[in-house]
């Protein structure tokens, strides 16, 4: 019986385990997977998505101040433009009017929540007269709309981020991706051990 059950176990393990190492094979490095991972789950959790521009420089971060975005906007040609009236200081499209997305300066940053693909890109642009760049909320850096990255002044971050401990709130996907085989090997044990038993 229990040989059965070891067996089975074995069985499950090995078709969970294949595809994914199958999978991995394909992606020449841990960066490209890394990236790849990243999209993927930008994509599934869109509902809180942020997007940043913020400016760097040898991993300490440099504020952005009201008067550069100012004079960032001006080449923009009234794409962009600050939001008079609004509560916290921001810019807007004001061809779009109340349907214009927004962006907030914020502690030296400019951010958004669930940009466009068109802001994505106005944003990249404002980013470049800033001397700034735009990030998502993975650590992915946009150079252009098809084209992200991870940042040298990021991957500090991102390791940090990854690392299980105490008063991190984001656990590997490693240690995410063992615990859901242990908890189907587990499950499926239960199941032929009952199976067995009835």
């Amino acid at each position: 019986m229990l040989h059965a059950v070891a067996n089975s176990i074995k069985n499950a393990s090995r078709a969970l385990v294949d595809p994914v190492r199958d999978q991995l094979s394909c992606y020449r490095s841990a960066e490209a997977w890394l990236q790849q991972r990243q999209v993927i789950e930008r994509a599934k959790y869109k509902v809180g998505y942020h997007v940043t521009i913020l400016r760097t420089e040898a991993g300490i971060r440099q504020p952005i101040t009201e008067d550069e975005v100012r004079s960032a906007i001006v080449p923009m040609t009234g794409r962009l433009e600050i939001i008079p009236g609004a509560k916290e200081w921001c810019l807007g499209q004001p061809e779009l009017g109340d349907d214009s997305e927004a962006l907030w300066l914020d502690d030296g940053e400019l951010w958004t929540k669930n940009p466009s693909e068109p802001f994505v890109a106005l944003m990249i642009e404002l980013a470049g007269y800033l001397g700034a760049r735009v990030r998502g909320d993975e650590g992915e850096t946009y150079r252009s709309l098809d084209d992200v990255y991870i940042h040298p002044d990021d991957k500090a971050d991102l390791h940090a981020a990854d690392a299980p401990g105490p008063g991190n709130a984001r656990i590997a996907w490693g240690t995410w991706w063992r615990r859901g085989v242990l908890g189907f090997v587990i499950v499926v044990a239960a199941v032929q051990l009952y199976r067995h038993l009835a």
